[in-house]
């Protein structure tokens, strides 16, 4: 019917999707207690790696940015927080925490004060 105003509502097509608690931060437990972190004998080039691929995975990344809420100057720690923040997006795989043996499965809560990892 020509101009005829119909009122569509975008949002309304899409599946609505649950927020990280916590967002930009290691976070509540929802994988019994388990974060994925970064080996300490993980090399430089590796964790660069590992943080380009998750990014490129379709994992917000801002978090880790220099202006984000979790940016830390040690690239370990940039690493393990984005390295935890895809093992989580994957249920808690192990296989999400391999990157190539650079990644470990731990039970001791990686947060610091300023950024809460998910969990």
């Amino acid at each position: 019917m020509p101009n005829r105003h119909i009122d569509i509502y975008l949002f309304a097509l899409f599946k609505p999707v649950q927020p990280l608690r916590k967002i930009g931060g290691w976070g509540e437990q929802n994988n019994n207690g388990k974060w994925c972190v970064a080996k300490q004998e993980a090399t430089d080039a590796q964790l660069g790696t590992n943080i380009d691929w998750v990014c490129s995975q379709g994992i917000d990344c801002k978090t880790i940015s220099p202006s984000g809420t979790c940016f830390d100057n040690r690239l370990k720690t940039l690493a393990s927080f984005i390295m935890n923040v895809y093992y989580q997006s994957k249920g808690g795989s192990e296989d999400a925490c391999s990157f190539g043996g650079s990644g470990i499965v731990v039970t001791t809560d990686p947060s610091t004060s300023t950024c809460v990892e998910p969990n």
